[in-house]
Order: C-alpha cells, then sequence, then structure tokens
C-alpha cells in the first residue's frame, strides 16, 4: 500500500466505512451522518489528500441528504456554509458537483450553483 491508501484505510477504520481507493466518498456517503462527516473535516489534522476525500464525503453526504429530504431542510444550510468555508480548498470539486444538470438526481448542484 502506498502513502495514501494507508492513510485513507485509516479514516475509513476511524469513520467506520467501507476502504475503496476509487470513489470513496461517493460509495460511503451517508446523508444522516453530514454533520459527523462535517465535524471530523473541520476537527481532524487531515493531509490535503484526505481532506479532498473528505470534502467529497461531505457533498455526496449532502447530495444524498438533500435527495432523501432528511434534516428537516437544515442540510441545504450545512452544506452551504461548509462550502463557504472550504469550497475554495478545492473548486475543481465544487465545479463538479455544481455542474451537474439532473436536479432530482444531484440536489446538492442546485444549493451549489445558488452559492457561486
Amino acid at each position: 500500500m502506498t502513502a495514501v491508501s494507508d492513510q485513507l484505510q485509516s479514516l475509513s477504520e476511524l469513520l467506520g466505512l467501507d476502504y475503496e481507493e476509487q470513489d470513496w466518498g461517493i460509495i460511503n456517503a451517508d446523508g444522516k451522518r453530514l454533520r459527523e462527516f462535517v465535524a471530523v473535516y473541520e476537527s481532524h489534522a487531515l493531509s490535503k489528500e484526505m481532506r479532498h476525500q473528505m470534502f467529497e464525503l461531505v457533498v455526496a453526504s449532502a447530495n444524498d441528504a438533500l435527495e432523501e429530504e432528511l434534516d428537516d431542510g437544515r442540510a441545504e444550510k450545512v452544506i452551504q456554509d461548509f462550502v463557504r468555508r472550504h469550497g475554495e480548498d478545492f473548486p475543481e470539486q465544487v465545479s463538479y458537483w455544481a455542474g451537474l444538470k439532473t436536479s432530482e438526481e444531484f440536489p446538492v448542484a442546485d444549493v451549489l450553483r445558488s452559492i457561486r
């Protein structure tokens, strides 16, 4: 395993998630855990690569929360605030998610476009 793989394995263990090298954030997305994932991103000393993985996990989890209408609509505010604080770290991910056209399948895209 490489150093990045080892870090991702450790992060997976910390969060009780499946270890997958490809699409880790999307595979492990969980709208019910959105706030927890934001808290881990903001409170743990993570390498840039692990912050990248966590950023993807947070956005994918927000998408799930919005799609499933969880958290009484507060998921929209959580992801808006998160991206306002950290979106400049990963503009390519913000652009990717904001560029998705299917609002029914990717409701987070509308939220991200609204904060640009």
